[in-house]
């Protein structure tokens, strides 16, 4: 192995590293803006059913004041009915049932329009919450991606950079190898036995690699590796037998 092919191996291993590390945090920024998504749905859900039991509790309190007004005014009609109070005190106890009725009616209308004021601003607030928080999901999973497929894209080209390298060390041993005698050369010959298709292997992991999902991008980063450091040993017997 000479010094040129074992540095490129060197950066394209710590290349990889890099990149499988980006390319694992762009995939936790995905699953993070997924759970972020489920949280405001669920939030969202929330903030419904407690507005709905606000909304049950005030009509509740506000049909039991009328209830009350209405038990007022059916006492005062069945005392009239019984004698036991004069027109004069029944009309000025319907003028007041009136009056509280009209008082409370006017009460629960800005209730309800206090209420639904309060219930919008909330739902409000939590959609600009929401709104930041998935325009900060996405800005991370936007640069994640960035960056692990830049990186990914560096080691593919590295990766490839050592594939051409190796190719041109072949050709330089096939030229060498036409001065030499012919045990030499069934030497080399069977050292190389597979050659081409190992290599043609070779680069279809390498080009795989633009598209593998993070999670298996250290494996097949690894079994790339795995075959250029083969293809180079495979050389480098080659290589000896001259």
């Amino acid at each position: 192995m000479n010094r040129t092919t074992r540095l490129m191996i060197l950066a394209a291993a710590m290349l990889g590293v890099t990149a499988c590390d980006n390319a694992k945090q762009a995939e936790q920024a995905q699953e993070t803006q997924g759970e972020h998504a489920q949280q405001a749905a669920q939030d969202q859900a929330e903030l419904t059913a407690e507005q709905r039991q606000e909304q049950a509790k005030l009509v509740q309190e506000q049909q039991k004041d009328q209830r009350d007004i209405a038990k007022d005014e059916a006492k005062d009609n069945n005392d009239l009915a019984r004698g036991k109070t004069d027109m004069n005190e029944v009309r000025e106890e319907h003028a007041e049932n009136a009056k509280d009725r009209q008082e409370l009616t006017k009460e629960q209308l800005e209730d309800r329009a206090d209420l639904a004021k309060k219930q919008a601003e909330e739902r409000a607030d939590l959609n600009k919450d929401q709104v930041e928080q998935r325009t900060k999901d996405g800005k991370k999973v936007n640069e994640a991606a960035a960056k692990a497929d830049g990186e990914r894209a560096d080691l593919v080209k590295d990766s490839r950079e050592e594939l051409r390298d190796l190719d041109h060390r072949v050709s330089e041993l096939q030229n060498k190898a036409q001065a030499a005698t012919v045990e030499e050369k069934n030497k080399v010959a069977t050292a190389l036995t597979g050659w081409t298709s190992k290599r043609e292997a070779a680069e279809r992991d390498i080009e795989a690699l633009n598209s593998v999902t993070a999670t298996n991008l250290n494996r097949a980063k690894d079994a790339v590796k795995k075959q250029l450091s083969a293809l180079d040993k495979t050389l480098d017997k080659a290589e000896n037998a001259l």
